[in-house]
């Protein structure tokens, strides 16, 4: 009841009131709620780097919906704190499945300056992936949203407090690298391998097309150079491009390995059939053996690669 009449004489007040949809609803902008001498949760963002104070506004919007069906004709009433702004996050990302990833954008909220302990039903998870699920970001999908609790040792308080992590879980959009990087690559590969079709006396035919596709292979790399996360281990894409590396250039001692034992008949014709078979089942073959170390049991592989 107290709440209920401090709201109308708060709408009272300000006369703002829309009975046509018997909600009330006013907004206060900081200094405002500061003179109604309300008390409110102090929540932090503790995971924020830097927040930028001219583009941030923080508001109070008071809500009272009126019950005119209710027997004790009590309505229902809540105080929502808004904060809108620009700021830079720190979270931890994980990018060895990449480009088949997703991540996690984390915020932490945390209440640092009193001894009030957060509360679950301050925060509503029911909505989050409503409101973010529309938004757009360069080459990520938003795929879920949810609100994760947690506990950190706060040194200042000596004890163990409560914390809640806003994670928003994006896919990464993977056709630019399907087709700008994997099929290109395996184009040139193809064609580096087909060499070894070549009659094998015709050494320097074959040294041309496994040279030639080897180089190509090493220019194209600054085409998408700058696509590439700069990190000190290595991703799937980072494996690919080695193996890769790798079998462009094995064409070539092949070749050479092949003519030098064309005066040897049955080893030549031993040799030269392998080759030409199993060189491409090798590649494929290490390269799933690497993805499948690198993807399963990954949280951060992409959503379709993980099982449900």
């Amino acid at each position: 009841l107290e709440l209920r009449d401090t709201y109308l004489k708060l709408f009272k007040k300000y006369d703002i009131s829309d009975y046509r949809n018997e909600i009330s609803y006013c907004e206060f902008n900081e200094e405002q709620f500061a003179e109604l001498s309300i008390w409110h949760p102090s929540l932090d963002f503790s995971n924020i780097v830097q927040e930028s104070d001219d583009e941030s506004s923080k508001m109070y919007i008071f809500r009272y919906i009126e019950e005119i069906e209710s027997p004790d004709g009590l309505g229902t009433a809540d105080i929502v704190f808004q904060w809108d702004g620009t700021a830079l996050f720190y979270s931890d990302f994980n990018f060895r499945s990449f480009p088949f990833d997703s991540q996690v954008l984390t915020l932490d909220i945390a209440n640092v300056r009193d001894e009030v302990p957060i509360e679950t039903s301050w925060l509503k998870s029911s909505s989050y992936y409503d409101s973010v699920k529309n938004m757009k970001l360069f080459d990520w999908t938003f795929s879920s949203a949810d609100i994760v609790p947690s506990f950190f040792f706060d040194n200042y308080w000596n004890d163990f407090r409560s914390k809640y992590s806003i994670q928003i879980r994006v896919d990464r959009n993977i056709s630019y690298y399907i087709f700008k990087i994997f099929f290109p690559i395996m184009i040139i590969l193809v064609v580096a391998w087909s060499a070894l079709w070549i009659n094998p006396r015709e050494l320097q035919s074959r040294l041309t097309v496994t040279i030639v596709c080897l180089l190509s292979l090493i220019a194209y790399n600054y085409t998408y150079e700058k696509d590439l996360p700069k990190l000190d281990y290595l991703t799937l894409l980072d494996y690919f491009i080695l193996l890769s590396y790798l079998f462009a250039a094995v064409p070539t001692l092949l070749s050479i390995i092949a003519f030098s034992l064309i005066d040897k008949q049955d080893s030549f014709l031993n040799f030269d059939r392998n080759t030409k078979i199993f060189g491409p089942v090798i590649f494929i073959s290490i390269f799933v053996v690497i993805s499948a170390s690198l993807l399963i049991g990954n949280d951060n592989a992409a959503m379709f690669l993980r099982p449900q």
